[in-house]
């Protein structure tokens, strides 16, 4: 079978007009050349060239405005430990302590774990520490109207889990 022709114009062109369409910076767009790649052309190349003289490989995770820090994949909530500040407290509703639990002298103390999303609200609530059911229910019930200033990493807020603690003690 016989190689087919290629028309280096036509294809050119063609080519060109398809990086034009892309979304990719243009030193990103070099077509293909014999020419070797050395570590000073990955690494920006050389400023006569009209390289920068940056490093173009990046961070992994990082999001391109500042160097060297990860970001906080879509959705999931992150630990708060490290440069992540922790939400704060600007609304906080008492639990109400049942009336039934009062009468049966129930008391204890109700651990969950909440995740705070970037607007300071409570998401989502799992009991890790039981109390009973009707105290776990008045604390989740609480702790449920409860609004925070979001957690911040970088100076953006970021979704976290956060520990709760509801103590329920007769007087």
């Amino acid at each position: 079978m016989r190689p087919r022709s290629v028309d280096q114009p036509r294809a050119a062109k063609q080519l060109e007009q398809f990086h034009a369409a892309s979304e990719m910076p243009r030193e990103s767009r070099q077509i293909a050349s014999d020419e070797p790649i050395g570590d000073d052309k990955l690494a920006g190349g050389n400023q006569q060239e009209g390289g920068t003289g940056g490093n173009r490989v990046g961070v992994i995770g990082g999001t391109g405005d500042k160097p060297g820090r990860p970001i906080q994949v879509q959705n999931e909530p992150i630990e708060i430990s490290g440069e992540v500040q922790a939400p704060v407290l600007i609304t906080r509703v008492e639990p109400a302590y049942p009336e039934t639990a009062r009468r049966l002298h129930l008391s204890g103390l109700v651990m969950l774990q909440a995740i705070i999303n970037t607007s300071g609200r409570v998401e989502e609530l799992r009991v890790t520490r039981s109390a009973g059911a009707l105290l776990d229910a008045a604390a989740i019930s609480a702790i449920e109207k409860w609004i925070y200033r979001p957690a911040t990493l970088h100076d953006r807020a970021v979704k976290v889990f956060l520990t709760v603690t509801v103590d329920f003690a007769l007087h």
